[in-house]
């Protein structure tokens, strides 16, 4: 629960908590970085930002406790209710993915409260430190009063979540080892549960080994998209993606700018989220490469695996548990990038 912590809020937070801790002052120039990795284009009070940060999360976490214990401790007694509240309200926020079940949330695949609360934590963490903070601010202003960023995220987000739900929801609904042997409401849930926990949550209510290749293909690109900048999820990033497409349809419309919700965006963030993505996709290919050349695997069950991995997003289609070493430390080092960032690594 404390890796997954950690690992949600960032190692920027936690490297800024133990400056302040130790009384150690940033240089002008730590502080620009710190800035930038917090995903602010402006100067702010970085300890108070953290400060915002560590309570905006264990805010999120207790009430998620609150309401999965409501659902677990008649169930479970007391002890073992409120810890695995506790343990999957942090899981979940953190879009860390793991579970204490056997099964995932499987058994739980027609549990409105179980899915729905998860599914709220780790959309709330996918949504990025920043956007919640600039919705809490300047919200009640209106939609235009709000940074770029955050409205690409408002508008983006349920076009992914929503557009993943029906994608699966029409792909599986047949499949009687997935959503076929469930309830219309059922299958609704889950399909909206595994669209939302695509995006780097690491959940699953259903058996994606069951899973067809059209419905593997949606998540896969889900699970590449992401989550939000200076969020809990991993992922190439939802603004990332938005960039390149407004980049791209700029260029066949040809024009000489790149405009999202009447706002010119810089060259220089159109060329760091192609970067991204070239940079990516080569890291991609070369471990895809060497997992086919070490493991005995299918083709699109290494694809998925990789890039769940590099997404940081925990789900498996089946081949993680098969791996040998070498296939385990190609692993290994694929989720350490993904999660510090390709192009920080690069630079560095």
């Amino acid at each position: 629960m404390l890796l997954m912590q950690i690992g949600g809020l960032g190692q920027m937070t936690l490297s800024a908590v133990l400056l302040y801790m130790f009384g150690v002052r940033l240089s002008l120039k730590q502080q620009a970085l710190a800035q930038e990795a917090l995903g602010q284009d402006r100067k702010v009070n970085i300890k108070g930002l953290v400060k915002k940060i560590i309570i905006l999360a264990l805010v999120a976490e207790a009430v998620g406790v609150a309401i999965l214990a409501f659902r677990w401790v008649p169930e479970m007694g007391w002890n073992q209710g409120l810890f695995f509240a506790v343990f999957h309200s942090i899981s979940a926020f953190n879009n860390a993915g793991f579970s204490l079940f056997s099964d995932s949330m499987m058994s739980f695949a027609s549990d409105p409260i179980v899915l729905l609360v998860l599914s709220s934590l780790f959309i709330f963490g996918g949504l990025g430190f920043t956007v919640v903070s600039d919705v809490a601010q300047n919200g009640h202003k209106g939609f235009a009063r709000l940074g770029l960023h955050t409205k690409v995220m408002l508008t983006a987000t349920p076009i992914l979540l929503f557009g993943g739900t029906l994608m699966f929801f029409l792909l599986e609904r047949s499949n009687v080892e997935t959503l076929g042997a469930l309830t219309l409401d059922g299958q609704w849930l889950s399909a909206f549960f595994q669209s939302a926990s695509a995006r780097t949550a690491g959940f699953n209510s259903v058996d994606l080994e069951k899973f067809g290749q059209p419905a593997l293909l949606v998540m896969i690109i889900l699970m590449l998209i992401g989550a939000g900048s200076t969020s809990t999820g991993g992922g190439i990033k939802v603004s990332t993606f938005a960039v390149a497409f407004y980049a791209t349809w700029a260029f066949l419309r040809q024009k000489q700018y790149v405009e999202m919700f009447n706002r010119t965006v810089s060259w220089q963030t159109v060329t760091r989220s192609l970067a991204i993505i070239v940079v990516s996709g080569a890291i991609l290919t070369l471990a895809m490469f060497l997992l086919m050349v070490t493991q005995n695997a299918a083709f699109d069950r290494v694809v998925f695996e990789t890039i769940s991995a590099f997404a940081t997003v925990g789900l498996t289609a089946g081949l993680t548990a098969d791996l040998n070493d070498h296939g385990k430390w190609i692993m290994i080092v694929v989720m350490v990038i993904g999660r510090i960032g390709p192009l920080t690594l690069l630079i560095c």
